[in-house]
């Protein structure tokens, strides 16, 4: 075995030489791309300011870093050790490699087992939301109360310009994979601790607001509910809750929307669209291997059968992405849904995104073009974000209403 170290070693320490030799010589990139690392960065410019208050010094490091001509490869081969030899994932942010080779972001785990390891992390916003997660405490109970009644007045404001309102809530892949969590999480847990999305179901049902718990229908599945390759549900589900939800705003509007007709799935040993987004983003040498893949073929009606766009604003995440996406690959002509991802960018069916400033208020953002032509606001979120209460959507699209006849 020590024998083994030391070859590898020696072979990382020439590789990056010989391949820097060959580019000089060649006048050839002998570099690879990189996943989830940010694109190359202009030279930082020297000023007083930014040299007295640290920025030039930061700035000026990550750009260094960014001119070894073999970066990519000295990660990737770093990389693949840490992976293939240790079960280690990514460390910034930190991704654990749980049992069986199952990858998370780190928030996930914490989420479903309401602790707060993220404080390591010094990710205020997940903080902030794990911090509010515990239904047991009465204050954070309070503050779903008040979220679910915001929720209530956002329909009757609604209702006065003939529109509606519909919600769903997204699962977690730490609540489907429970048995690869590490022990070490597992001990850290409460029994007397209530998870956001069991208490949110149990107000909102009584509200008469369209609502849908996606995890719910953990039962219906034909294919796996996530990999283990992967954060965001798998294609099949995402594609089944995409069908499901627009019956649902049918059934809720009474307006015969187009719907996504799901027929055979199709298998591949080659993730599908999202399936491997965090093998991705490990940047190892391997491509993922030992599962199986599916996704639906999804169609239009038979022709003859009149249907209509839907038209709705939404607010939600990347899992709420799915919806248009589905939408997008059966209905590329039509583009009327419009998300707002968070508080971050708004984008179209089409993946045209345009993103908010860093300062963005939304105060100063205009509701009136997306709105006019909707019929239907959607709310999603996942489970892991729901005590993120929409980012203030909810609470500013509400003053937007307030004054409206």
């Amino acid at each position: 075995m020590k024998k083994l170290f030391v070859y590898v070693w020696a072979l990382l320490l020439f590789l990056p030489g010989a391949t820097v030799i060959m580019t000089s010589l060649t006048d050839t990139s002998w570099d690879v791309q990189l996943k989830g690392y940010p694109a190359r960065l202009q030279r930082p410019e020297l000023t007083a300011d930014g040299l007295l208050a640290g920025e030039f010094q930061k700035s000026c490091s990550a750009w260094l870093e960014q001119q070894l001509p073999v970066r990519g490869r000295v990660i990737r081969s770093y990389a693949t050790l840490r992976y293939k030899l240790f079960d280690l994932g990514n460390s910034h942010p930190y991704r654990p490699v749980a049992k069986n080779h199952d990858l998370y972001d780190q928030g996930y785990i914490d989420s479903e087992l309401l602790i707060n390891t993220a404080r390591l992390s010094g990710n205020e916003r997940l903080i902030s939301l794990l911090d509010r997660a515990d239904m047991s405490k009465a204050a954070n109970r309070r503050e779903m109360e008040a979220f679910v009644g915001k929720l209530q007045l956002l329909q009757e404001r609604l209702a006065r310009h003939n529109k509606y309102l519909y919600v769903y809530i997204t699962p977690n892949k730490a609540d489907f994979h429970r048995g690869n969590i590490p022990e070490k999480y597992l001990r850290l847990a409460s029994p007397e601790s209530v998870k956001p999305v069991d208490y949110f179901a149990e107000l909102i049902k009584d509200t008469g607001i369209k609502y849908r718990i996606c995890r719910d229908a953990a039962g219906e599945l034909e294919y796996p509910a996530f990999y283990t390759t992967g954060i965001h549900w798998s294609r099949t589900f995402e594609q089944r809750m995409s069908a499901a939800i627009i019956e649902d705003l049918t059934a809720l509007t009474g307006k015969p929307y187009q719907p996504v007709i799901l027929e055979n799935a199709r298998m591949s040993a080659r993730p599908f669209w999202r399936d491997a987004d965090l093998y991705n983003l490990l940047n190892v040498w391997e491509e993922p291997d030992g599962q199986e893949y599916y996704e639906y073929d999804a169609g239009r009606p038979p022709e003859g059968e009149k249907f209509v766009p839907l038209r709705a604003l939404m607010s939600g995440t990347s899992y709420g992405e799915g919806l248009l996406h589905d939408l997008h690959a059966v209905y590329p002509e039509n583009n009327e849904v419009f998300m707002i991802n968070r508080d971050s960018f708004i984008m179209n069916t089409a993946d045209e995104r345009t993103p908010f400033s860093k300062d963005f208020d939304w105060k100063g953002f205009d509701f009136a073009p997306y709105l006019s032509e909707a019929d239907v606001v959607i709310i999603e979120s996942t489970e892991t974000e729901l005590t993120g209460y929409s980012y203030g959507f909810v609470d500013a699209l509400n003053n937007y209403l307030e004054g409206k006849p």
